[in-house]
Order: C-alpha cells, then sequence, then structure tokens
C-alpha cells in the first residue's frame, strides 16, 4: 500500500503522509532469519551516524519480532552473503541509481530483495530509516501505532522469508507532521523520546526530521495573522488593517472576533517584513528556501471584514473563501519578491473552506485542506475518507481544486486531537 495510514489507528496524523511507489515482481524467497542461521547486517567501512542508527533499528526491531540478533559489520566488501546492505555501502551503488531515475523527490527511498541480499539505500539521513521502517512493515508486518513501546504492533516470526522484490518510493507530500505533544512521552526508544521516535517512524518531518537537515520548516501556526501583525501592536496606528465591523469601526482589541482586512496590501507588506527574519533563520540553520512554509492561516474564528473591497470579493455561497485566498495571495506575492522559492501555506477552514469563486491561487500558494465538521465549511464526515467521493464529495471537490492550482496541498486529519488518542469530534463519529 503507497499510504503510511494503513489503520484507524494510523489516522492519528496530522497531516497525511502519502508516497508514490513501484514495485517490482517477486520471484524467489529469500530466507532471511531462522532462529539457526541470520544474514548480516553489513554498513559502510566509514559508516555516518546515520547509517548505524539505521543499522540498529533493522536489528533492534528483527530482534523483538524473531528472537534473532543480526550481526552488523562495517565492511565495504560486496562478498558477504546473506547479507543486508544499508546506506551508501558500495554495493546500494545500482539501486541508488535505479531510485534517482525513478524520482528526484528529497525523501525518496528504495530496497531490494535480490537472491541472497537485501540492498537499502536513500540520499538523506532520514529517508534511509524509512527505507528500514517501509521493509520491515512491508516484509514482517511491524506497525508503529501510537508512540511508545505498547504502541508498536511487533508480529512474533519463527521464520522470516522474503521474495525477491525491488521497491522504489518518493513522497507525494513533502511537508509531513502530526497534532500529538511528542514531548509528553518518556525518552526510552533509541536515543529519542518516544513521542520523537513516534514522529520519525511514521515519516514526519515537519518542524524537526530524523536528521535535523532534513527538515521542512514551518513559519506561524495554523491561524498566523496575530503572529506576523499581532492586533496589541498595530491597531493604534494602522486600524484600517483590522476587520471593519457593521457599526463602522475597526476591531482594533484582541478578543474574540478580530480579523486582518483581508484586501489591505499595506499590511500584507508589513506581515512578510516581520517573517523574512524567521525565514533566514530557518536558512541559517541549514534549511534551504523550498523546504520552508510560511503559514498564512487567518485567526481561529469566523473571517470577515465588512469593508467594501471584502464585501466585492465575497462568494456567492456566502463564505469568505476568495476573501481569505485574497489575502493569501497578496502575502505569497510580496514574498516572491525576496524568497520565491518559500511555499506560503492557505488554510481551507471555517467560512473560507470552499472553493473560491472570485480569486484563484497566486504562484507560490499551497492549501491546506482540514477535515473540519461544520457544514459552512468542508461538513467533512469523519467515518469516510477526507476525499471520499459520496460521504465527502466537498471536500473532495475543494481538495481537487487546490490540487490543479497550487504548488502543493496538505490534508489536515482532527485525529488524535492535541494530546487525545481517540477520533475528533467522538459524537459525529458515533453517530456516523
Amino acid at each position: 500500500m503507497s499510504f503510511f495510514v494503513r489503520t484507524c489507528m494510523k489516522s492519528l496524523l496530522l497531516i497525511v503522509i502519502g508516497f508514490t511507489v513501484s514495485v517490482m515482481p517477486a520471484a524467489t524467497a529469500l530466507e532471511l532469519i531462522r532462529k539457526t542461521s541470520s544474514a548480516t547486517i553489513v554498513i559502510p567501512a566509514e559508516a555516518g551516524p546515520y547509517e548505524k542508527f539505521a543499522a540498529e533499528e533493522l536489528q533492534t526491531l528483527l530482534l523483538k519480532s524473531t528472537g534473532v540478533a543480526l550481526p552488523i559489520v562495517a565492511d565495504n566488501s560486496q562478498e558477504i552473503t546473506p547479507a543486508i546492505f544499508i546506506g551508501a555501502h558500495p554495493a546500494n551503488a545500482a539501486l541508488a541509481a535505479k531510485l534517482n531515475e525513478f524520482s528526484t523527490r528529497y525523501d525518496r527511498f528504495a530496497w531490494e530483495c535480490k537472491n541472497d541480499r537485501i540492498f537499502i539505500t536513500a540520499p538523506s539521513n532520514s529517508a534511509l530509516s524509512y527505507a528500514v521502517w517501509d521493509f520491515l512493515e512491508k516484509t514482517t508486518g511491524i506497525d508503529f501505532l501510537i508512540p511508545g513501546e505498547m504502541g508498536a504492533y511487533i508480529p512474533r516470526l519463527d521464520v522470516l522469508n522474503i521474495n525477491d522484490r525491488t521497491v522504489l518510493e518518493a513522497p507525494a507530500f513533502d511537508f509531513r507532521s502530526y497534532s500529538i505533544n511528542a514531548d509528553s512521552y518518556n525518552p526510552d526508544e533509541h536515543g529519542f523520546n518516544a513521542g520523537e521516535m513516534f514522529r520519525f517512524r511514521n515519516r514526519f518531518n515537519m518542524w524537526r526530521a530524523l536528521d535535523p537537515a532534513d527538515t521542512y520548516g514551518w513559519l506561524g501556526s495554523g491561524h498566523s495573522y496575530n503572529h506576523f501583525l499581532p492586533i496589541t501592536r498595530y491597531a493604534a496606528e494602522h486600524p484600517e488593517w483590522f476587520n471593519l465591523q457593521a457599526d463602522g469601526s475597526r476591531k482594533t482589541t484582541p478578543e474574540n472576533g478580530w480579523q486582518l482586512c483581508l484586501t489591505n496590501a499595506e499590511s500584507a507588506r508589513e506581515f512578510i517584513q516581520n517573517a523574512i527574519p524567521e525565514i533566514e533563520g530557518m536558512k541559517a540553520r541549514g534549511i534551504p528556501e523550498e523546504r520552508i512554509l510560511l503559514c498564512a492561516g487567518a485567526n481561529d474564528t469566523v473571517a470577515w471584514c465588512l469593508c467594501e473591497p471584502c464585501q466585492a470579493l465575497r462568494d456567492p455561497d456566502g463564505t469568505w473563501s476568495s476573501a481569505v485566498l485574497n489575502y493569501t495571495n497578496l502575502l505569497a506575492r510580496e514574498l516572491a519578491k525576496t524568497h520565491p522559492k518559500v511555499k506560503v501555506l492557505h488554510y481551507v477552514y471555517s467560512d473560507y473552506g470552499r472553493i473560491p469563486s472570485k480569486v484563484a491561487p497566486a504562484p507560490g500558494v499551497a492549501a491546506c485542506i482540514t477535515s473540519w465538521t461544520a457544514d459552512g465549511s468542508l461538513a467533512v464526515n469523519h467515518t469516510a475518507s477526507m476525499f471520499d467521493p459520496v460521504k465527502n464529495a466537498i471536500c473532495k471537490a475543494v481538495g481537487d481544486y487546490f490540487a490543479a492550482h497550487c504548488r502543493g496541498i496538505m490534508n489536515y486529519g482532527y485525529y488524535g486531537h492535541y494530546s487525545i488518542f481517540v477520533p475528533f469530534p467522538m459524537v459525529r463519529q458515533i453517530a456516523g
């Protein structure tokens, strides 16, 4: 299966993970492990820390599953057999070339079983471990459901037979994360907090990848208007930047109900000026622009402004989808002047969760499709897939639109909401 989300428990993801996959047909079978004999895990003679980490993950998880501890050796010989070659070992050169022909996506990886050898490789340190975990999931049935050892499903196997096959994978979603507080678990797995290990084993890379150099950066929060243009800082001098109310006044206090004026280009310029130092900070940490995402999500309330330009952008269905996208576009055009490779994320949510009828996404805009349930938004039925064409026809239509018009899309699934490992909202889930 090409999605890492395979069970209801796997719906704990904030952003659904998808990988495109090429699997070549099976042929002969390799008996990799038996109680009386086993293969050797081989890493390069000058293996780096992440090659060692990947080998240790393979060794540890196979031990838990089979009771057999495969030895790890550092040796550039290609003659060892039976063997599992890890990382930049010379034996993996042919598979690495095949992978590079298959895809240039950053987190691509590959593994291959051929005769009495297994080859596992990837161009990035984090993706090398992704390859190991994918190999284990597909060959042993190991699965990582919730953080911690109790959340790992590890089948007990006496014999592990693997058919000849080649697996080439590349991410369908560049930015991947989830909404569980990873810091709330004890540091008890392979040198990492168990929540962090859950993040890594499920191929998350937002905020922190296994190797920090592979991280995708997220600036702001899901609702970031106040992060970059705090009302307490700007309202006194620039009341016109904030939403016009029914009584003719501008919202200038931070109580519920404030938004930005969604057509004000001056505030968009200030927004970007405030974001640029954070972008540069990420670049200083080694994160390139193409792996940085600037969140342009409206405040977490209905989005509206009653000024005439904003009213003109209100959609015929009564939503503010075009108006909110208009402000995202202002940000994207401003940011493109200095940082054209940074993506600007547009939230599709609340009363701006429909297809915009008056504005199309500007170049540089990516979209986050939320699985919000309200009828005035995407009306998602959590008893079915977010993009089920029958039960979630609205969400599917919206997702198809933004996938066709943006530099990329994300899925925000409301499962495992915050730190609770249950579907949310429970009432609708049960009623369905």
